[in-house]
C-alpha cells in the first residue's frame, strides 16, 4: 500500500513539474520579448502615424515580422496562450518590452535613426528684437526738454509671461556718442524685477566726452523666477549733454522657439510697432 502511495505522489509531482516546463513548440522568453516588441511597434504605427493602412497592408507587415523572427502566427498565438497560464513570466516579458519601447522613443526623439534631421540646440534658438522705440537718434543740439527722452526709456510689464519667459536670454546693446562741455556722467541701466519682489540691476556709467561707446548687457531670466517687469534706460538724464548720436539700439530676446513661443496677438503687436518705427526712421534718415 505504501509503495502504491509513493508511486501516486511521484506521478503527481512529475505532472506538476511538467506543467511548468515550456514545451519545445513555445517560444522562449527572449523570443517572445523580441517578437512582442516589433508587433507593438507596428500596432503603434498603425494607430498613430498611419491610421489608414489597409487590412492587406497590415497583414503583409505582420507576416514580415513573423518571418523576421523565424516563426509563424500560429506559433506566436500558441506561445501567448501558454504564457497567459504563467502570468509571472508574461509580466516579466511585458516589463522588458515596455522598457525597450521607452528607450526606442528616446532614440527617435534624439534623431538617432535619422541624424541628418537632428535639431541641434542652436537650431531651436531664435532671436527677436524687443526694442519698440527708435533705433537711431541724431541730435546735434539738445533742448532743455527734448521729446527724445521718451525714446531713451523702455518698460515691459510682463504679466503672465506675455513677452519674456524663464530661461530667455536678454541682450541689450547700444552704440552711441554723447558730447558735453564738462564730460557729464550719465547712467545706462537694465533692471529686471521678479514676482517675488527681487530684482537684477545692470548699470554702466559713462562720460559724455565725445567717444563712441558700445554698451552691452546680457542676462538670462532665471528658471525658478517669473519676470514681472523690465526697465531699460539708455541715458538717465540729458541734463548737461549738448549733442547725442545713437547708431544702434537693440533688445534681443534669444529664446527656445519650440517651447517659449509668442502668442499671435503679442507677435502682431510687436511687428506693427517695428513697422511704424521703421517708417518714422525712413522719413528721418532716408531724405
Amino acid at each position: 500500500m505504501s509503495r502504491l502511495v509513493q508511486i501516486i505522489l511521484l506521478s503527481g509531482l512529475l505532472c506538476l513539474t511538467s506543467c511548468d516546463i515550456r514545451p519545445w513548440s513555445v517560444l522562449n522568453k527572449q523570443e517572445m520579448e523580441d517578437l512582442l516588441f516589433d508587433i507593438h511597434l507596428a500596432e503603434t504605427i498603425f494607430q498613430v502615424y498611419k491610421p489608414n493602412y489597409s487590412k492587406e497592408e497590415k497583414q503583409q507587415i505582420f507576416e514580415g515580422i513573423f518571418e523576421k523572427h523565424n516563426t509563424s502566427k500560429e506559433t506566436f498565438e500558441k506561445s501567448l496562450q501558454w504564457y497567459a497560464k504563467h502570468p509571472d513570466d508574461l509580466q516579466l516579458i511585458y516589463r522588458k518590452v515596455l522598457d525597450r519601447t521607452v528607450a526606442f522613443q528616446e532614440k527617435v526623439d534624439n534623431h538617432e535613426f535619422h541624424p541628418d534631421s537632428r535639431l541641434s540646440a542652436l537650431d531651436s534658438i531664435d532671436t527677436f528684437n524687443l526694442w519698440l522705440g527708435r533705433r537711431k537718434i541724431v541730435l546735434s543740439q539738445i533742448k532743455k526738454a527734448d521729446k527724445v527722452e521718451r525714446d531713451l526709456h523702455l518698460s515691459y510689464i510682463n504679466d503672465g509671461d506675455k513677452y519674456i519667459f524663464a530661461k530667455d536670454t536678454l541682450c541689450f546693446n547700444v552704440k552711441m556718442r554723447a558730447i558735453s562741455a564738462d564730460s557729464t556722467i550719465y547712467r545706462t541701466s537694465m533692471i529686471m524685477t521678479y514676482d517675488d519682489g527681487s530684482a537684477d540691476s545692470l548699470m554702466h556709467y559713462s562720460y559724455a566726452d565725445s567717444l563712441i561707446r558700445n554698451i552691452r548687457f546680457i542676462k538670462v531670466v532665471p528658471e525658478d523666477k517669473k519676470l514681472s517687469a523690465l526697465d531699460i534706460v539708455v541715458i538717465d538724464s540729458l541734463r548737461g549733454i549738448n549733442s547725442l548720436y545713437i547708431d544702434t539700439l537693440l533688445l534681443d530676446k534669444k529664446y527656445d522657439k519650440f517651447n517659449n513661443r509668442f502668442s499671435f496677438d503679442v507677435l502682431k503687436y510687436i511687428i506693427n510697432k517695428h513697422d511704424s518705427i521703421n517708417r518714422v526712421e525712413k522719413d528721418l534718415f532716408d531724405k
